[in-house]
């Protein structure tokens, strides 16, 4: 199947950083976009979609909403104001407007990291969530 492409975020940043393949849930994209929309800056994309091995590698919980199987869509995205290649930590202002163009986009389980937010759509687990790493 193919992929459907938002207009500010492409297929290829939220495929797995380690094989460069993922399924990405489609409604969680269109929200990513509608934040995008909400701000007027970029956004962009620290992990988006990873196997199982990269999950492991990068310290992911193994129920996380990140990986992506063959019969399971990645349903999440660190997301950050500021360009990982810069790296430096987001100041609060700029975690403030992201996660509140997060909750205008409909998301409810956020988590707060210096350098990005990570968000995600999974049914699966409890709604109504933030935490911080």
């Amino acid at each position: 199947m193919e992929q459907i492409t938002c207009k500010n975020f492409s297929n290829e940043e939220l495929v797995c950083k380690h094989c460069g393949k993922g399924k990405f849930n489609l409604f969680t994209k269109i929200k990513f976009q509608r934040m995008r929309d909400y701000l007027d800056l970029p956004i962009y994309v620290y992990s988006g979609c990873r196997c199982e091995y990269w999950n492991e590698k990068v310290g992911g919980s193994k129920n996380s909403s990140h990986i992506f199987t063959e019969d399971k869509e990645s349903c999440a995205g660190d997301l950050s104001l500021v360009p990982e290649r810069i790296k430096r930590d987001m100041t609060n202002y700029e975690l403030f407007i992201l996660q509140r163009a997060a909750q205008e986009a409909g998301f409810k389980r956020l988590g707060v990291h210096r350098r990005y937010l990570h968000i995600d759509d999974d049914p699966n687990k409890p709604a109504n969530r933030m935490w911080l790493y």
